[in-house]
């Protein structure tokens, strides 16, 4: 077809005007073909890129709000894991306090029983001398326990009853002059 445009072009004859329109109609009439059947297969295409470009804009909105609700569960984990970090810095903090109260009771305990261990020794020290000092009126005064407590109560504690015993008994340990 391009050869008989060039020819007709460059002025060349193909013959009589008759002989040459046949052919001219006949190549006129491809190229029409050719032009209608580019258009109808660019138009299929064009529909077919649009029926595709129709099917990825959907995909798109659903992966879209695949993502969102995907973003909308991370932060709700982020939330959960914001909180339960904030519940266990509050456990730390209660443990911290409860370890440090723990301490302390068990060092006011410690302090509670060497004080009940200092008092029993001064208990004991006390029966002791209470002990003694009975057993040193019934050996020296002979004075029954029950003559001593009279004289212990009597005087009060075991430290006056000892100091006041010369009140009672004046003239000492041999003497059986008693002062009642």
């Amino acid at each position: 077809m391009n050869s008989l445009a060039e020819e007709i072009i460059a002025g060349r004859r193909l013959g009589s005007r008759e002989e040459a329109l046949p052919l001219v109609e006949a190549e006129l009439e491809a190229l029409c073909r050719d032009i209608t059947g580019d258009k109808a297969q660019r138009e299929g295409m064009l529909q077919e890129f649009q029926d595709k470009n129709r099917d990825l804009t959907g995909q798109i909105a659903a992966q879209e709000e695949r993502l969102q609700a995907i973003r909308s569960e991370n932060e709700d984990r982020k939330a959960q894991v914001a909180r339960i970090n904030q519940e266990k810095l509050e456990l730390e903090a209660q443990r911290n306090r409860a370890d440090r109260e723990s301490r302390d009771k068990n060092g006011e305990l410690l302090n509670l029983e060497r004080e009940v261990s200092v008092l029993e020794q001064k208990r004991a020290a006390a029966a002791m001398e209470e002990k003694q000092l009975l057993d040193k009126l019934w050996d020296g005064y002979e004075l029954s326990h029950s003559a001593a407590q009279a004289v212990r109560r009597r005087q009060g504690s075991s430290r006056d009853s000892s100091r006041s015993l010369t009140g009672v008994f004046p003239a000492g340990p041999g003497s059986r002059r008693w002062r009642w």
